[in-house]
């Protein structure tokens, strides 16, 4: 079995924590987790800095709140205000360990979770923290005899014993989902105490890759929500990212969105078959901000500004935080990459992240970007030099006689939907939705 140990967590309570990612990033540190918030009275004042850095550098991120005895709910609202739950990117858990003179009760525990999945509908159906214990949860009565609410909470445990993590009440979770394997003082397994000074370290059983795909745990997506079947509505189990490479990250961050956006999803002839969340509602018209923000560093729009499509800012999101850094034409129009793209396959760039082909030249992978034409007189061979409406999703799943793509600003929201293969499993020139499906574009980051 893979053990992926490239997880740490911090916190910024001594000048022990003061981490350069940097430096973090170059010793394969690729997920951190940052206390938020203690009690109803502590604020981490390095959270908000490190989360912008950690997301710009693409680290996966998770914020905790150190659970005290206090008011469960003044505690929750102290958290929240720190890290709300708006961006599916997030991770987010709690501490429960002991703490003097009291240590919070396994009634407050289960009161916190309760909570906290009522706070985060309706943007989640079903969302849970991650839980950080140790001897708590090895000593507790409830834990040991099986507690069906915590086991709905991904178990981050602290074990520090080299031969394994031992002594899990197994009757709650049949495994941990993170490892805290090794502290600052390294005994255990992790690097020199002089090596990122002040960090934990951390284990999840699987590779990066697999840990990029089941982020941000607890039902946000990425192996939380379960996808709704485009034709029949069931819900069947999640889309599956390859098991490594940019194509994965790029999948697994696509269906975190739609899962986020609600689910929206199309059939094979384009009709809705669930209705999702709506770019002008309060807590998502903020997220097509962040789409212009950072996919191409526009500021001042959202999703209250309907008139201005976002679909090309959403793929460009999806293609930086996926990490295609140069090999990408980031852009608010779709035929910006699109167009240079054509150029690169016609005069054989290899230093392109992406070729664009005609449909009967190249069948569809994961990854990769279906191209559609908004305009009159466009088609492969036809350009209008590069500048011209269009637009393009991103194929999440391929199957005998169909794919299925995600792509924004499809029905006013992130939506899910199929394409019919041809025969020899080629995707073919026709109309979409009102579009016309003309190329492919095929990923070559990898």
């Amino acid at each position: 079995m893979n053990l992926f140990r490239g997880i740490i967590d911090i916190y910024d309570g001594n000048a022990e924590n003061d981490i350069d990612l940097h430096d973090a990033w170059q010793r394969g540190v690729r997920a951190i987790l940052h206390k938020t918030s203690e009690g109803t009275y502590k604020t981490d004042t390095l959270y908000a800095k490190r989360k912008k850095q950690a997301l710009e550098m693409n680290f996966l991120w998770a914020g905790y709140h150190f659970l005290s005895p206090e008011d469960v709910g003044e505690q929750l609202k102290y958290f929240l205000a720190i890290e709300d739950g708006s961006d599916p990117r997030v991770a987010m858990g709690f501490d429960w360990e002991r703490t003097k003179p009291t240590t919070p009760t396994a009634a407050q525990v289960q009161d916190f979770v309760r909570r906290f999945n009522q706070a985060m509908k309706p943007r989640y159906v079903d969302r849970y923290p991650i839980l950080y214990s140790g001897d708590v949860v090895r000593e507790d009565p409830g834990c040991n005899a099986g507690d069906p609410l915590l086991a709905k909470c991904p178990l981050w445990y602290q074990r520090y014993n080299a031969a394994g993590p031992i002594g899990i009440p197994t009757k709650t979770w049949s495994t941990y989902t993170l490892w805290q394997f090794d502290d600052q003082n390294r005994k255990y397994g992790g690097p020199p105490p002089d090596v990122l000074h002040g960090a934990d370290f951390n284990a999840y059983q699987g590779t990066e890759a697999e840990l990029r795909a089941a982020w941000p745990f607890g039902g946000t997506g990425g192996g939380g929500v379960l996808p709704i079947d485009p034709i029949t509505g069931d819900v069947t189990p999640p889309v599956k990212a390859p098991v490594e490479g940019f194509a994965g990250q790029a999948i697994s961050l696509a269906v975190q969105e739609w899962n986020f956006w609600g689910n929206q999803t199309y059939d094979l002839n384009s009709h809705l078959t669930h209705s999702g969340h709506k770019e002008g509602e309060n807590g998502w018209y903020q997220r097509v901000g962040t789409y212009w923000k950072d996919g191409v560093h526009i500021n001042n729009l959202d999703g209250r500004d309907h008139g201005v499509p976002w679909s090309a800012a959403f793929i460009s999101w999806l293609m930086r935080s996926a990490g295609a850094g140069t090999r990408f034409n980031y852009s608010e129009g779709h035929s910006h990459y699109i167009y240079p793209a054509i150029m690169a396959k016609l005069k054989g760039d290899t230093s392109a992240g992406f070729w664009c082909w005609r449909l009967n030249e190249l069948k569809p992978s994961l990854g990769d970007l279906v191209c559609f034409a908004r305009a009159p007189g466009i088609d492969y061979d036809h350009q209008d030099g590069g500048d011209y409406k269009a637009h393009a999703d991103l194929v999440v799943e391929v199957d005998a006689n169909s794919i299925q793509v995600i792509g924004g600003n499809v029905g006013d929201s992130v939506t899910r939907r199929l394409i019919a293969l041809n025969d020899q499993g080629y995707l073919w020139q026709h109309v979409v939705n009102g579009e016309l499906l003309f190329g492919l574009m095929q990923d070559r980051i990898a």
